[in-house]
């Protein structure tokens, strides 16, 4: 790639019941011109995460093929993630 990307992580804490898919679908949702990948590389259920939960962590590239982003870009990104993420019952951890 021409220009430089952001690699953030965000994990996330969601019913049991709701497919990662449907989390990672989510994620992507919240910028697909800059979100490239969003993958799912944690999944933990046990000791200290309530029964009907689990925990989800995804690393998150962001990049553009037109400029070099800036930090706004990443913010904004993220505050729509995390709607999107509360709009199917999960909190960001």
């Amino acid at each position: 790639p021409k220009y430089p990307g952001i690699e953030f992580d965000v994990a996330i804490l969601i019913d049991k019941k709701i497919p990662a898919q449907n989390v990672t679908n989510a994620l992507k949702k919240a910028n697909k011109e800059l979100i490239k990948s969003a993958k799912l590389f944690d999944y933990y259920e046990g000791a200290n995460i309530e029964s009907t939960k689990k925990s989800l962590a995804y690393r998150i590239l962001l990049q553009s093929e037109e400029r070099t982003l800036i930090e706004e870009d990443m913010t904004k990104t993220q505050k729509v993630m995390t709607e999107n993420i509360e709009a199917l019952g999960g909190t960001i951890r």
